[in-house]
């Protein structure tokens, strides 16, 4: 497996660069090509388990179309 180097850039105060910087290596080091992410999440007043909730999901969401590209490719 290859490394992917990142850049990310973000609104002060915000947190949404962790899911964009995870998304953006993830994708390219499996995908083995240059990628560009985009991320907007907003919840206000959001406490650590629900922070930690919306990760996972933007981790699932970016496993499950990192493998609808896999089969779009192989088909």
């Amino acid at each position: 497996m290859r490394g992917a180097t990142v850049s990310v850039l973000c609104v002060f105060g915000h947190r949404d660069d962790e899911a964009a910087r995870w998304a953006a290596k993830y994708l390219a080091t499996e995908l083995k090509c240059n990628v560009s992410v985009a991320v907007g999440i907003h919840i206000d007043h959001a406490d650590g388990s629900e922070i930690q909730c919306l990760l996972e999901n933007c981790r699932e969401a970016c496993r499950q179309f990192k493998d609808r590209v896999r089969a779009d490719r192989l088909s």
